[in-house]
């Protein structure tokens, strides 16, 4: 299929943008610029296709008796002026991209026009511009990670629109442009500590907020938009896809311990998590992350192989070592699950779920009583 653009020309200028209408190149008919009727939807796609060649003339007309300056006409064709910019370029996206990298493209460039105040186009992404913005993203304070994702979505859009032919020339990023980023640093939690908070949790919400963290950890780390949609099992082992990686887990079921916990925090928006995350760093001084951070510095106290610690964490590893390696035989799942049971008894996460008073399976029970 071959996209449709309709293009604007004037002396040493050259405007381009997308009609948003696709069409087989056996279904245009070049001489008279219409969609042939063997296109099922050819009156349908014409109809578009002249509401738009109409509304671009007449504002090139505008352009011609100089009411309107060629800013102004690129603003007005691509729909900046009223706050519908980029929308051609979206309509693909939506059909070439996942939704999250569409909606971060989307953030950059509502968070470009923002600092701007005022209507962009594709071509308003240069330099210049984008210099002006980290200047003012910083001033309101964002943080160093959030601008350096905005800059590379931003370069990523601009370049992509070259490539397209919607823009004239692409964004070269600069060194510069880039914001230097501290080490991040995520604490360790010990038992003790997770305990004590837990006896002493003055309010429910304090309470879920340290079970989400024994979820985390018994789950070997996962974050909440796993936790979400967990599956787990009353026995035996239950398998789960790591969001962020994709990659397969097959995660030990504690004998139902893991499916008790889940079961009690019914309530949870995974959503909208910030709420136990600050309980967490004013009761633990830790964020919520810091259960998988704890889970890893165990396995690698407990001398665990490396292999079995990318498996246990959901770790994407390109090596061939990784690559050859079946994660769903049986063998090697008893293996990994061992070395589960191992980091578990090690710290003790038990005693802090018995102490959160939640309702507890026999099963449960005596897995705490044989591995703390």
């Amino acid at each position: 299929r071959r996209q449709l653009i309709i293009r604007v020309r004037d002396v040493g200028k050259n405007l381009t943008y997308p009609t948003g209408i696709k069409v087989k190149t056996e279904d245009w008919d070049e001489r008279l610029l219409r969609v042939k009727s063997s296109n099922p939807l050819h009156k349908e796609l014409n109809q578009k296709l002249e509401t738009l060649k109409a509304n671009s003339f007449g504002l090139h007309d505008l352009y011609k008796a100089r009411i309107i300056n060629f800013t102004q006409l690129r603003n007005k064709i691509e729909g900046t002026a009223s706050g519908k910019g980029f929308d051609g370029l979206w309509a693909v996206y939506q059909k070439e991209k996942t939704e999250h990298t569409l909606n971060g493209y989307r953030s950059a460039v509502a968070a470009f026009k923002s600092v701007l105040n005022r209507g962009i186009s594709l071509d308003d992404i240069d330099y210049t511009n984008v210099k002006r913005a980290i200047y003012e993203w910083n001033k309101a304070n964002k943080s160093p990670s959030t601008i350096n994702t905005y800059v590379k979505s931003l370069a990523i859009v601009k370049n992509d629109a070259f490539k397209r032919g919607l823009v004239e020339t692409g964004f070269i990023k600069d060194k510069s442009l880039f914001q230097k980023v501290g080490r991040l640093n995520i604490q360790t939690v010990n038992s003790i500590d997770l305990f004590t908070a837990m006896k002493n949790a003055k309010d429910a919400y304090t309470r879920d907020a340290l079970l989400l963290w024994c979820l985390s950890f018994m789950t070997r780390g996962l974050y909440f938009s796993d936790l979400e949609v967990l599956n787990p099992s009353a026995s035996g082992y239950f398998y789960h896809a790591r969001h962020k990686t994709g990659v397969e887990m097959y995660i030990d079921s504690l004998d139902g311990l893991i499916m008790d916990v889940y079961k009690a925090l019914p309530h949870i928006n995974y959503k909208s998590p910030r709420i136990y995350q600050k309980r967490l760093a004013s009761e633990l001084k830790a964020p919520f992350k810091s259960s998988r951070k704890t889970f890893d510095t165990l396995s690698v106290k407990l001398k665990i192989d490396i292999q079995y610690r990318y498996a246990l964490l959901g770790h994407s590893d390109s090596s061939i070592k990784r690559h050859y390696t079946d994660l769903s035989d049986k063998d090697v799942i008893e293996s990994i699950n061992k070395a589960h049971r191992s980091v578990l008894s090690d710290f003790g996460v038990g005693k802090s779920i018995i102490a959160s008073g939640i309702e507890l399976s026999p099963s449960s029970k005596q897995f705490i009583f044989d591995h703390g």
